[in-house]
């Protein structure tokens, strides 16, 4: 099961991967069609030599961190175990921790949630998304599916002990993901409105992690990776708008759909259901 969920995930990783490079070749290929032709006349032969001056070919970088960042977080969780360097990291957090902090602060586990209720409430209070409520609604639902199913996954098959010793489902956190697919999804939405909605949501989507670490519920690794997981499922769930989107059109298939919150041990998730 172990081995499933990490060639699941690497292929996840893969796949945007491709997408975020197939992106930027179209990308360069209109550029390069809108470049201007200069003609010129061969004045031996009278005939007509069309030329098209160079074009720069360096793709965009911001195309690409879309995907780096989320799979550089993913990838250091799972080499940690082997790399004692970051497994170092891990338990002199830790000790760290346990000298200076004595008792548990519970708001990690409401200001999670707080990213995604500013995806909706931001709407009211003027500010312009880039999609309506119901695309908004359908990325959220499909990115805390692929969320909620990976991070659960992985916890059942890694089996990493917490750090305060209660159980075996430490890695990754899924306090963290639900945080940073309402995080990145408001970023997605508000950055043309105002860039810094989105760096107040990776902020409080971040408190969430330390808070993790801070309450003895997970390792700096476990947090890292529940971070790239959720960006990872954002972006996943914005490319399969359009499909999640032709799907949900069909009056008989979207009769008996419902789509329901649930709560895990680590955290909550979402629930689609099919009454035929």
């Amino acid at each position: 099961m172990r081995n499933l969920i990490l060639i699941i995930l690497y292929a996840l990783i893969g796949l945007l991967d491709n997408f975020a490079f197939g992106r930027i070749a179209e990308s360069l290929e209109k550029d390069t069609l809108l470049v201007p032709t200069v003609v010129r006349r061969n004045v031996l032969t009278d005939e007509r030599i069309s030329i098209k001056p160079h074009t720069d070919t360096i793709g965009d970088d911001a195309e690409i961190s879309r995907f780096a960042i989320p799979s550089v977080l993913i990838g250091y969780g799972l080499v940690t175990p082997l790399i004692p360097g970051l497994k170092n990291i891990d338990y002199s957090t830790k000790r760290m921790v346990n000298r200076h902090i004595h008792r548990r602060m519970r708001i990690d586990d409401f200001i999670q949630y707080a990213p995604a209720v500013g995806v909706y409430a931001l709407e009211f209070a003027g500010l312009t998304p880039t999609h309506n409520l119901k695309q908004r609604t359908l990325v959220m639902a499909t990115s805390h599916l692929l969320m909620g199913a990976v991070v659960q996954g992985m916890k059942h098959s890694f089996k990493v002990q917490r750090p305060d010793g209660s159980n075996y489902k430490s890695f990754p956190s899924g306090h963290t993901a639900t945080a940073f697919v309402g995080a990145h999804i408001l970023h997605r939405e508000y950055k043309d409105e105002c860039p810094w909605i989105g760096v107040a949501g990776y902020a409080v989507a971040t408190t969430t992690g330390i808070f993790r670490v801070l309450n003895k519920k997970h390792w700096v690794s476990d947090v890292l990776t529940g971070a790239g997981i959720g960006i990872l499922s954002t972006e996943m769930g914005y490319l399969l708008l359009p499909k999640v989107e032709n799907w949900f059109r069909t009056a008989s298939i979207a009769k008996g759909v419902k789509i329901q919150r649930v709560s895990y041990e680590d955290g909550d998730g979402v629930r689609l259901t099919y009454k035929f």
